[in-house]
């Protein structure tokens, strides 16, 4: 008997423990996130350029294919870079990082593992930037040949160093006060840190994922504008379906690289010169009031 009250003693001891460990994590998943203060930016975009030789894509991502996302990150967590002039915020915990949906496949930050940075630069190196780097992800499809080496970044570049004035983490993102010299990337690579695969986008709107109005969103339904011929060599027409009035048109080429603008668009046509660009693939934006009306794509030919 006295061997049964020992056993029966034990096993509410247990249960005590049991109970009591399973408050603490409790307690401790409530107090994380009663001072986490999680932001959220939904992102919109289309693919610039895509680099797969061993076809582990299966021709699935196109150049021009459309892409939506979220990018989440807390803003209590501290800076942990000593420099004044970059500011680096280290995310290890859900729901912390990056997701882009691109035509059925999903690439995002690993939730049972993440590894997210944003970095804030300011007037460094003459320039400002902004990162967002999650290096430790999972796709969907799995992709076996790249999963081993993932990396999901999107740099914005301002060499005009007016973009931000601190290196505070950012609540939004106003595209039309950066370049985005090298987009959003998505790579895969094998055990032996080769890149397999990588996708470069260029990202048209950015909100915070609480109003339907997004900062810079593109309008397509409403707004259209075509080139013909398309491809040209020397000399083409960008129609519109709308009349302009000092509107503006850039040029980017694929690696997001602004490389021509028209001022004082008006009318419902005009006439477009290639001047010194080379040929290649290049997108157009046609903006009114820093908001962007429209885009399409342009080939060059010799």
């Amino acid at each position: 008997m006295c061997g049964v009250s020992t056993l029966n003693s034990d096993i509410k001891n247990m249960k005590k423990i049991t109970t009591l460990f399973t408050i603490l994590v409790l307690f401790q998943l409530i107090s994380i996130n009663s001072f986490a203060q999680n932001r959220t930016l939904c992102i919109k975009g289309y693919v610039v350029y895509v680099e797969d030789m061993n076809n582990i894509l299966s021709g699935n991502v196109l150049v021009g294919d459309t892409i939506n996302g979220k990018i989440k990150y807390d803003l209590s967590i501290t800076d942990n870079n000593a420099l004044p002039s970059v500011g680096d915020y280290q995310n290890s915990t859900p729901p912390s990082g990056i997701t882009i949906n691109l035509n059925n496949r999903v690439f995002k930050t690993d939730s049972t593992n993440v590894n997210f940075l944003l970095e804030v630069i300011n007037n460094n190196s003459n320039s400002d930037n902004i990162v967002f780097r999650s290096n430790k992800n999972v796709f969907f499809p799995e992709i076996p040949s790249a999963k081993a080496n993932t990396h999901i970044s999107w740099q914005l570049d301002d060499t005009a160093q007016t973009a931000v004035s601190n290196v505070n983490m950012p609540t939004y993102i106003n595209l039309n006060a950066w370049q985005q010299n090298f987009g959003l990337n998505i790579e895969g690579g094998n055990m032996f840190m080769d890149t397999t695969m990588l996708i470069r986008i260029m990202v048209t709107s950015v909100d915070t994922c609480e109003s339907t109005a997004s900062i810079n969103d593109i309008d397509v339904a409403k707004n259209t504008m075509s080139i013909h011929p398309n491809p040209f060599t020397n000399t083409g027409t960008i129609e519109f379906n709308a009349e302009m009035q000092n509107a503006e048109i850039e040029i980017y080429n694929m690696f997001g690289q602004k490389t021509k603008v028209i001022n004082h668009v008006s009318g419902r046509r005009i006439s477009f010169n290639r001047d010194d660009l080379q040929s290649g693939i290049y997108f157009i934006h046609l903006l009114k009031d820093n908001k962007t009306l429209a885009n399409t794509k342009l080939i060059i030919t010799d």
